[in-house]
């Protein structure tokens, strides 16, 4: 079966002929697709609040495809959402102009005003948007509300030593001719991670909190880190769940539950439906809602069940899958978010192997024999059970050692199994040999 698409060549006819072929019970249905109206096509860049707009915009400005008010307003022109605001009573510029200024406070970007002669760099005309001076000596730093109080490295992140939410006044005697924007480094981060601008920020300060607290005695802590934040939208707990499954932890657990401000206190308060939502604020709320997010991955990585896990919260199978999903793919957002953060770098060397370890959800001492071509957690837990532990060793065993250590396992099995190996063993060395001949090059290059 195919659908309809283009018809007649490509490059050589304007028109084509496409045969439908339907059940009689279908033909009603297809004439009113036919001859009804069009379906109404909106665009989406507004309809979440604004978050995919203003995504839109920090890739514009990051990539420097637009970098300047005239650029941005003739690219956005050309867009569906231009049309539409054309056709109604939105007003156009006044959106761009209100976007741009939340990712000015939120850190994504800066700009400098241009002048009838260029961009002023005077940086004794500039003026913080909130009404506050800015020293031209020391050019003190503006922070969001979300992420003040996070000292001088979070500071320098966020404005690349030039003040967010500044405006830099045409000097005495030019006039003012627009604005130059350019991505900071979190602005950069965000880009190169893929994160949601409403979730950047809180990102950017949960991992910048931890580095003086994280409790790296379980996996607790830095799994609390990359489960996801929109998960928690519409979440309601089963709070007697909750506390009864906190109340199990053990004591380095519950040691990463108090640095999150997790009480059982206040958990036996909304078991028992003494305690409102709104006796705890909206960011502690989240904190609680996401706690008991982790708590259910944590178990994922104890190598429990997806049909476990989901008894034991009272929840769907898909619900425990999606969040496994999510999770992974959150981390990998993070993984390359942290890249190019100075001050993140040691939550960035815990990534990798964190990330690994929710696409396949097992235990760290079985990662290496996932990289095994068709292995899955079973197999692979097999195999370590075995006295397997690297894909090397798994590709210079033989097949009658599998059968007798694998049992019961058939031949076919066996090779299988090693073939599978000694195939990735081999694109292992070469792309490693690869890399070695490349660095190579690189060295004698510059010697020469």
């Amino acid at each position: 079966k195919q659908m309809v698409g283009r018809a007649g060549r490509a490059g050589l006819d304007d028109t084509g002929d496409s045969i439908l072929i339907l059940k009689d019970k279908d033909v009603r249905q297809m004439m009113e697709i036919l001859q009804g109206p069009f379906s109404s096509c909106q665009s989406s860049l507004l309809s979440d609040g604004g978050k995919s707009f203003r995504r839109f915009l920090l890739s514009l400005i990051g990539l420097k495809v637009a970098t300047s008010d005239t650029s941005l307003h003739s690219i956005i022109s050309k867009t569906l959402w231009h049309l539409q605001c054309c056709q109604s009573d939105v007003s156009f510029e006044s959106e761009i102009r209100a976007n741009l200024q939340l990712l000015l406070k939120s850190g994504f970007i800066r700009r400098r005003a241009q002048t009838d002669g260029g961009i002023s760099l005077s940086s004794s005309a500039m003026t913080a948007t909130t009404g506050a001076a800015a020293d031209a000596e020391s050019q003190s730093l503006v922070l969001p509300p979300s992420l003040s109080g996070l000292g001088a490295s979070a500071a320098a992140t966020l404005t690349d030593s030039v003040p967010d939410n500044s405006s830099i006044a045409a000097t005495a005697g030019a006039g003012t001719a627009g604005y130059d924007y350019r991505a900071t480094t979190l602005g950069m981060a965000t880009m190169r991670g893929s994160l949601d601008v409403s979730v950047a920020p809180i990102a950017y300060r949960d991992m910048l909190r931890s580095l003086r607290t994280i409790s790296l005695s379980t996996d607790l802590h830095l799994l609390y880190l990359v489960t996801p934040v929109t998960e928690t939208v519409n979440l309601e707990p089963d709070w007697m769940i909750y506390l009864k499954e906190v109340t199990k932890l053990q004591t380095e657990e519950a040691h990463v539950a108090s640095l999150l401000g997790v009480t059982d206190a206040h958990l036996t308060q909304r078991a028992t439906g003494r305690c409102a939502q709104s006796d705890k604020s909206a960011s502690q709320e989240m904190v609680y809602r996401r706690f008991y997010l982790t708590l259910m991955l944590y178990h994922l990585l104890k190598e429990r069940s997806v049909w476990d896990v989901a008894t034991a919260f009272s929840c769907s199978r898909g619900f425990v899958q999606n969040l496994m999903t999510s999770a992974a793919s959150f981390a990998s957002c993070l993984l390359h978010f942290t890249e190019g953060l100075k001050e993140l770098r040691y939550v960035h060397l815990l990534l990798p192997d964190l990330v690994r370890r929710l696409s396949f959800a097992v235990r760290s001492e079985l990662l290496p024999l996932m990289e095994i071509p068709g292995i899955r957690q079973g197999r692979a837990r097999q195999l370590h059970a075995a006295g397997y532990t690297s894909m090397q060793e798994v590709a210079r065993t033989s097949v009658a050692n599998l059968m007798t250590r694998l049992t019961p396992i058939s031949k076919k099995q066996a090779m299988q199994i090693l073939s599978a190996a000694k195939i990735a063993l081999q694109e292992k060395v070469e792309s490693l040999r690869e890399e070695a001949d490349e660095l190579l090059a690189a060295t004698q290059a510059s010697n020469g």
